[in-house]
């Protein structure tokens, strides 16, 4: 991870700093460093690292910490999306490929809640016009018309990618306007008739 810093005056540069630290701990998967967001509301950002879970630096990665190491299910995929709830950035879903997902937390990170059985997705939707948050989307990792979605907040999920065209490519990113709209696109690299919105 690199950070920049400009310094202003008669010599004005940029200098990159690199700041990973110990993030990941001693060993990182496959894609190391997949994810990297700002907190809202804070100062703070938080890596995901492929295999190795959630980090979080408070002081611009002059040092890490890991989210949640102990939890009966940890985060042990390859992050791909983390989700914060526009009403408090303490509730949010993170998704991922290569294992378990999606999970969710609502105290920051302390704790994480695997929601249902899935694996192996990129991209998740949250319906945030609803104050419960029950209909989620997700679609999984570079397979086709696989759009999954709850409307109980995660706990169990119905394919809904079948309906999309027979000769659509992969359904990964999903954007959820409300409990009936939802976007999707589908691209990737398989050769496929549909891409598109």
């Amino acid at each position: 991870l690199l950070l920049t810093a400009v310094m202003w005056g008669s010599q004005a540069r940029a200098e990159w700093l690199n700041v990973t630290g110990d993030v990941g701990g001693d060993h990182w998967g496959y894609a190391g460093v997949c994810l990297l967001v700002a907190v809202p509301e804070s100062s703070a950002m938080m890596a995901g690292v492929s295999e190795a879970g959630l980090w979080r630096t408070d002081d611009q990665g002059k040092s890490w910490r890991q989210l949640a190491p102990t939890d009966p299910v940890p985060i042990r995929n390859r992050p791909h999306q983390i989700v914060f709830d526009p009403r408090d950035p303490r509730h949010f879903w993170i998704s991922g490929c290569y294992g378990a997902s999606p999970f969710t937390t609502t105290n920051g990170g302390q704790t994480f809640q695997r929601l249902g059985n899935l694996t192996h997705m990129d991209g998740i939707g949250v319906d945030f016009t609803d104050p419960q948050r029950r209909t989620l989307v997700v679609g999984l990792h570079e397979q086709a018309r696989s759009v999954q979605k709850s409307t109980d907040a995660g706990k169990t999920w119905q394919k809904i990618g079948d309906r999309l065209p027979e000769d659509s490519n992969h359904s990964t990113d999903p954007i959820v306007f409300d409990a009936e709209t939802f976007i999707i696109n589908t691209a990737g690299w398989a050769q496929k008739k549909t891409w598109g919105i």
